[in-house]
């Protein structure tokens, strides 16, 4: 059990990765690609909702006082309320979704409805704010098809396998 002090720690941590990683930009087609999605889904699976949501907060305030920590090295409200705006206030909803989600249960169709309610609330502060972006819903669904593959080959799979195995037989080859 962790202390509320590590819990902090720890949700500070994972903010500080997410303004370190989401700078650099692969650049592919109008949306760049970025580590950013992957360091709010890491913080939804490892934090309790309260503590993930105030990660993503802690890291959207750096951003919006100016540090240049979003995609492309630039920040302040403009970035905010622009385009890419909606996606990123967005990542409230996903780390929150996501680690509500695995607090709620272990079983993978669980995981599977919260990062799907992530994306839907997303697009519908989106749509409700009318803040225009480029990004597709095909483009989402492809999104969630890679990021859902890469969570179960590197991550449900090697946990099933080590929750079968016996916890004594398995440190006996540490």
């Amino acid at each position: 059990m962790q202390t509320k002090l590590q819990k902090m720690v720890f949700a500070a941590l994972l903010a500080a990765l997410l303004a370190v990683l989401s700078p650099f930009v692969i650049p592919v087609g109008l949306v760049p690609i970025t580590l950013a999605t992957f360091v709010v889904f890491l913080t939804g699976a490892l934090l309790p909702p309260l503590y993930a949501v105030a990660s993503i907060g802690v890291y959207l305030l750096i951003g919006l006082v100016g540090l240049p920590v979003f995609s492309g090295f630039v920040g302040g409200p403009g970035v905010l309320f622009g385009p890419t705006g909606g996606f990123l206030i967005g990542y409230f909803c996903l780390a929150g979704a996501v680690s509500l989600a695995v607090k709620l249960s272990q079983k993978w169709w669980v995981w599977a409805i919260g990062v799907l309610l992530g994306v839907g609330l997303s697009l519908i502060i989106e749509y409700t704010f009318d803040i225009k972006t480029i990004i597709s819903f095909f483009s989402i669904v492809i999104a969630f098809g890679v990021s859902a593959a890469v969570g179960g080959i590197f991550g449900y799979a090697p946990a099933k396998r080590a929750a079968e195995r016996d916890p004594i037989e398995s440190l006996r080859y540490e």
